[in-house]
C-alpha cells in the first residue's frame, strides 16, 4: 500500500501539554492510515478495522483530555461545552457510519475522513489550544477568569481567520489528494487485472493443444499463438506440414478457398 498524509502534522497543532499533543499525533496517524487504505481501495475488512481503531482511540483520548480539563476548570462552562463537543463527535461518526445501508463503504469512509479532517483540525487549533492557553495562565497564578480572558485574547483577531483558512486548505488538499490516489490505484488494479487475464488466457491456449492465429488480410501476414501443431488423423498417424503450409485435405482446398474469399 502506498502511504500518504491527508492530514500533515504541523508544530502549530501543539498545545504545550505533552500528553494531549502525543494523543493528537496518534489520532492524526490513524486518520492518515485510514485515508491511505481508502485511497488504495483496501478490503472492507481492513477499512472497518482501522476505523474501529480510530473510534476506540478517540474515545480513550477524550477521556484522558477531559480528566486534564476537569482538574483545572471543574464545572466551568468551558469544560461542559468541551465535553458536549466530544459527545457530538461520537454521535456524528455513528450517524455517518450508519449510512452503509444506503451508500457504498467507500463513500461512507470518505465522508467520515472528510468530517474527521475538518473536525480534528478545528478542535485542535481552536478549542484545545484555547483551553491549553488558559491552563498555562492558571499555572502562572492567574485566576480562572483571568486565565480565560488571557486565552481569549490570545485566540482573538487573526487567529479565527487563520483557522478558517487552514480548514479550507486541508479540505481542498485532502479531496484532491484522495481523488488522485484513488484514480492511480484504480488504474493499477486495472493493469494488474489485465495482466492476470492475459496470463490465464495464455495458459489456457498452451494447455488446450489448439493454435490460435491472426491473419492480416491487407499484408497477408499471419501470427500464431504457438508453433504449428501436428495433425492427428483417424488412424492415429501424425502428419506435419512446413510452417505456413496448409492443413487442408486436397479435395477440400477449392471449397475452403471459395468460402474464404466470399467471407
Amino acid at each position: 500500500m502506498e502511504y500518504f498524509e491527508i492530514f500533515p502534522w504541523h508544530k502549530n497543532f501543539e498545545t504545550g501539554i505533552a500528553l494531549i499533543d502525543e494523543q493528537h499525533r496518534k489520532l492524526v496517524d490513524i486518520l492518515n492510515d485510514l485515508a491511505a487504505h481508502l485511497a488504495n481501495r483496501s478490503h472492507a475488512i481492513t477499512l472497518n478495522k482501522v476505523f474501529d481503531e480510530l473510534a476506540e482511540y478517540a474515545d480513550y483520548h477524550f477521556q484522558s483530555e477531559e480528566n486534564i480539563w476537569r482538574e483545572h476548570f471543574g464545572d466551568d462552562e468551558w469544560f461542559s461545552q468541551h465535553e458536549k463537543t466530544h459527545e457530538s463527535f461520537i454521535g456524528k461518526v455513528v450517524a455517518l457510519r450508519s449510512e452503509q445501508s444506503e451508500k457504498s463503504l467507500d463513500e461512507v469512509i470518505q465522508g467520515i475522513v472528510s468530517f474527521l479532517t475538518q473536525w480534528l483540525a478545528y478542535h485542535i487549533l481552536d478549542s484545545d489550544k484555547r483551553l491549553a492557553m488558559a491552563v498555562a495562565a492558571l499555572q502562572q497564578g492567574q485566576s480562572l477568569e483571568q486565565a480565560k480572558l488571557h486565552a481569549n485574547e490570545q485566540m482573538s483577531g487573526l487567529m479565527s481567520v487563520l483557522i478558517e483558512t487552514v480548514l479550507s486548505m486541508y479540505d481542498s488538499l485532502s479531496s484532491r489528494t484522495m481523488d488522485l490516489m484513488r484514480e492511480r490505484s484504480l488504474r493499477k488494479q486495472a493493469e494488474d487485472a489485465l495482466q492476470a487475464s492475459e496470463t490465464r488466457l495464455q495458459a489456457v491456449l498452451e494447455s488446450s493443444g489448439e493454435s490460435v492465429w491472426d491473419w492480416d488480410m491487407a499484408s497477408s501476414q499471419s501470427e500464431s499463438s504457438q508453433q504449428p501443431l501436428p495433425l492427428i488423423d483417424l488412424s492415429g498417424t501424425a502428419e506435419t506440414s512446413e510452417p505456413g503450409g496448409a492443413h487442408i485435405h486436397p479435395d477440400d482446398i477449392a471449397g475452403v478457398g471459395a468460402a474464404l474469399q466470399a467471407h
